[in-house]
């Protein structure tokens, strides 16, 4: 049975269960990560275990009281800068203990990819530059669609 819960509700569901220790699984809502992660796509969020880097995609909790999935673009002073991959702007900074994980698995129609392993945090990183250096967004399209897992 699917249910659809609003979105505070939905971060106190996200909260208990990272901070239990567990991942958790959810499909994403909306373009703000396209084409990186689309909307419909399942994405799996693990706790912390390592400190954030640069090119990281992590789920924060919002200012407006919900949570959102970006890139990690900036990490100072126990502050830390994200942006959509979809979007040109940064979004305000925010707290390392806003941070609720790390996604680590993109799974959509056809496809299967993994943060957790080496070769899927540079692409990861590597994308990310891509699309922020002014490259055109089919060619990244295109770059991750060839690497990503089957």
């Amino acid at each position: 049975m699917e249910k659809i819960l609003d979105s505070r509700d939905f971060l106190r569901l996200l909260e208990e269960v990272l901070k239990s220790g567990k991942g958790i699984t959810f499909m994403a809502k909306g373009d703000s990560m396209s084409p990186f992660i689309r909307h419909g796509d399942n994405i799996t969020v693990r706790p912390l275990d390592r400190p954030l880097r640069v090119g990281d995609v992590v789920l924060v909790r919002s200012a407006g009281g919900g949570a959102l999935v970006h890139r990690v673009v900036s990490v100072r002073h126990g502050t830390l800068v994200t942006r959509g991959d979809a979007s040109g702007v940064n979004d305000p900074s925010c707290r390392l203990e806003d941070v609720l994980g790390r996604v680590v698995r993109v799974e959509g129609k056809g496809y299967n990819f993994h943060l957790d392993f080496p070769y899927g945090y540079l692409i990861a990183r590597w994308f990310g530059f891509l699309k922020h250096s002014g490259v055109v967004v089919w060619t990244c399209r295109f770059f991750i669609n060839l690497l990503r897992l089957r």
